[in-house]
Formats: structure tokens, sequence, C-alpha cells
């Protein structure tokens, strides 16, 4: 599992760190959790006005950009089940639903400009299919966290 290996390296390298006093490596970890909230809505509204702007010229770097980010999400992934994090319920709690939303909002921006300005060959029913597919998914998603919520009403 070169993957395991990858993400065993970069988390004990990262948090091997020395922050300081557990309430400086708290604030530190806490800094990150919001920098990364807001690139992962920046980034795909950036990428779709580089698009919108530049036309076809700007959706390979946009495109090698975002892999990019959705590869270092990959190794905190990997890294999270590894530890037995409960992923559905922490991401898609009550608390979570509008950054769920503004992720939603940013990437369909991003479709949007690539179906209409970015790739000239395709023509705007990709912009719908990619909306009603994400729509799609967030339904489904929605539908399983309700349904695996516990019995106790319990909201997080």
């Amino acid at each position: 599992m070169e993957d395991s290996r990858l993400s065993n390296r970069l988390t004990d390298s990262i948090l091997g760190l020395n922050y300081g006093d557990e309430q400086e490596r708290l604030r530190y970890f806490e800094a990150y959790a919001v920098m990364v909230h807001v690139q992962l809505i920046a980034l795909p509204v950036i990428g779709a006005t580089l698009i919108v702007g530049f036309g076809t010229h700007a959706t390979a770097p946009v495109a090698a950009l975002l892999v990019a980010v959705l590869a270092s999400m990959l190794i905190g992934k990997i890294h999270l089940r590894r530890n037995h994090v409960r992923l559905e319920l922490l991401a898609l709690s009550r608390q979570n639903r509008k950054y769920l939303t503004a992720y939603l909002a940013a990437w369909l921006t991003l479709f949007g400009a690539v179906a209409s300005r970015g790739l000239g060959h395709l023509d705007p029913a990709f912009a719908m299919g990619a909306a009603v597919g994400m729509a799609t998914a967030l339904f489904t998603i929605s539908a399983r966290v309700r349904k695996s919520r516990p019995p106790s009403g319990d909201t997080r």
C-alpha cells in the first residue's frame, strides 16, 4: 500500500513539528481548518473566473491545480479513515451544511464556466448534466444522512 506509506510519512512529518504547547498546537490546526474551508470554496470560483476570462487557454492549468487539490484531500481522507473518523456524519452535520452548499455552488460555477467557455466542443448540455449529477449526489447523500441519524434525535 504505497498510499498508506506516503500518508504515514506526510502525517508524521507534519504533525511531528514543534508547535509549542497544546493550546498553540490547537490554534495552529484551527487556522489550517479555516484555510482549507476557504480554499475549497475559492479555488473553483477563481478557476471559473479564469476560464471565463481566458477561455480554453486557462482550462488545462485550472484543471491541473484542482487535481492537485483533490489529491491532497485524498491523502487527508486516507489519514481520517485509518483513524476511524466517521466522515459522513462529520461532513454532513447540521453545522456543516452551509459550507457544503457553498462548496456545491463553487463547483457548479466551475462546471458552468467549463461548459460555456472552457471547452469549445462541448455544448451547454454539459453544464446541465453536471448540475443534475451534483444535485442527485447531494440528494442521495442527504437521504443517507437522514437515514443514519441516531434515534435519539441528536443533530450533532
